[in-house]
Formats: structure tokens, C-alpha cells, sequence
């Protein structure tokens, strides 16, 4: 009794810590973000530098483009908009945008997971807590805006680039993941998930979990099967990267299923957290289970 005493007081203080590191790890990582959008600095990532670079031409011409091709099925096919004003070939943007919209526009998973995820795979597998280490605040912000402006034809890496640039990457993924408007999760299934993970029995946890992510919308659900293929190729090199199941979960926990300022005293909070966890690391331990049917 005494020894299962002692293990329930060990799984509370590990929970409580994990929760802990990742909730300073996403404030810390918001922080330095934000920090290149404070005063001008040496890479002209400023408020003033961003506000100078506004081209209200070019947001209408992104604006009526997006539409374009709606109205144009609608109407049996053929360019509605098609003028002076719109021949110039835009990227849209994809940051602060929905899923749907994304997934509309490129036809399938969101490109600029893809090409994030495939400069992980091509250049970080092996760095060591890679998704953990933050990028430098005004180089994400950089890279950000640029992908935002063409998400497609930007470098994310040049041949010149440094290893430890593969953070910059990773670090303008996951705030493209947060700036979602509804997040990977959706809200509306949020407590269904969360109610899945707290099932005494191990795989009932998983079946649930594996059921509720078969609930997802079309969208959520081909964008989160990419990603956590793509994890799941990151921990097959925890040998050298140090990011199993459980630090990727604690990294994307929060990030997946939205996240909520909490009182460190909060211990509803620090159980839902724990929770958030748990069911990113039940989906990535049991990828190919549940989703068998994609492969």
C-alpha cells in the first residue's frame, strides 16, 4: 500500500513538472517571437518597418483571389475576376488562417507544414531537442513573414545556412500551428478528446482517442495525420535528438489543442494539461494503429 502510495505522490510530482516545463517552454517561446515585433532592430522586423511594408493593392488582390476560384465553381468554372488588377500572380496567406481555407486552397495538406516537415526531416533529424530549442526571435518573425508572402517559393534554408537554423523552422511551424483561428483540435471536440484520455484502461484510451480522431473534420484530419507522421519519424531518432513520444508531446501539447493561462496553483488546469499531453502522446505511440487505414 505503501509503495503504491509513494508511486501515485511520483506520477503527480512528474505530471505537475512536465506541465510546468511546458508551459514556460510555449510563454518563452511566444516571448522571444514577439520580441522582433517590439522596436526596429538591425533586420528591419519592426512594427514601423512591418506597418511601411503594407501593400493595401496587393491584400486586395490576395483577398479577391481567394475567392476566385469558389465563385468560379459555383458559377460553372471560368475566372470571375479576371482584370489588370489581379493578373499578377500572389501567394496568399497562410498564417492566421483556417484549415479549410488552406486545405481548399493547395489541394491537400497545408504546404507550408509540408515544407517545414520536410526540412526537418531532410536537415534535423539528428539535432539534438530538435522542436524543443526556440529559433532567434527576429529571424522566426523573418522567416515568417516571407513564407506568409510566398509560402511556396521562399528558401526556407540556404545553401549556406547553419544547423542550428533548422530552429527557425521548426519555430515558425508550431506558431503557424497556434495562430490557427480553431486549432488542430477542434474546440468542439476538445472535451470529447480530454474525456478519452482520462479512461482508467490503457487501450480504451487509445480506441478512444483513435475514435475521436476519426471524428475530425476532413481538414484537421489529413493535416494531423501528416504531422504525427512526420513525429513519428523525429522519435525513430531519439538516439540522437533526445525527442521521444513523451517531449514531443510535452512540445505540442498545448500547441495542438489550445492553450489557456493558468495559475501555478491551478490544479484543474495542471491535470487538463496533463490530459492535452496524453492524447498527443497516445496518438503518436500508436500511429500506425490508428491510422492504419492511410497507409
Amino acid at each position: 500500500m505503501c509503495i503504491q502510495g509513494l508511486k501515485d505522490v511520483n506520477d503527480e510530482c512528474c505530471a505537475a513538472l512536465r506541465y510546468q516545463l511546458a508551459r514556460y517552454a510555449y510563454a518563452f517561446e511566444q516571448a522571444i517571437a514577439l520580441d522582433g515585433l517590439a522596436l526596429d532592430d538591425d533586420h528591419g522586423m519592426g512594427l514601423r518597418s512591418l506597418a511601411e511594408g503594407i501593400d493595401k493593392e496587393s491584400d486586395l488582390i490576395g483577398f479577391i483571389q481567394s475567392y476566385n476560384n469558389q465563385a468560379a465553381s459555383r458559377l460553372g468554372g471560368g475566372d470571375i475576376f479576371r482584370s489588370k488588377l489581379t493578373s499578377a500572380p500572389l501567394s496568399a496567406p497562410v498564417f492566421g488562417v483556417d484549415l479549410k481555407t488552406l486545405v481548399s486552397r493547395h489541394g491537400g495538406v497545408p504546404i507550408i507544414l509540408t515544407r517545414c516537415a520536410r526540412a526537418v526531416e531532410e536537415h534535423g533529424l539528428n539535432t539534438i531537442g530538435i522542436y524543443r530549442i526556440p529559433g532567434i526571435s527576429t529571424q522566426v518573425q523573418k522567416l515568417r513573414a516571407a513564407l506568409n508572402q510566398d509560402c511556396a517559393g521562399h528558401h526556407l534554408l540556404e545553401n549556406d545556412y547553419v544547423p542550428e537554423e533548422i530552429n527557425n523552422v521548426t519555430s515558425v511551424l508550431k506558431l503557424w500551428l497556434r495562430e490557427l483561428p480553431d486549432p488542430l483540435f477542434p474546440r468542439s471536440l476538445y472535451p470529447y478528446f480530454l474525456d478519452a484520455a482520462k479512461s482508467d484502461d490503457e487501450q480504451s484510451r487509445i480506441n478512444d482517442i483513435s475514435m475521436m480522431v476519426h471524428e475530425l473534420p476532413e481538414e484537421n484530419y489529413m493535416t494531423l495525420e501528416y504531422l504525427m507522421r512526420h513525429l513519428e519519424k523525429v522519435q525513430q531518432h531519439q538516439m540522437h535528438n533526445k525527442m521521444d513520444a513523451s517531449n514531443l508531446a510535452t512540445i505540442f501539447g498545448m500547441t495542438l489543442m489550445g492553450y489557456e493561462e493558468a495559475s501555478s496553483n491551478d490544479l484543474d488546469h495542471l491535470q487538463e494539461a496533463h490530459y492535452q499531453m496524453q492524447v498527443v502522446q497516445i496518438i503518436l505511440e500508436n500511429y500506425h494503429f490508428i491510422f492504419a487505414s492511410d497507409e
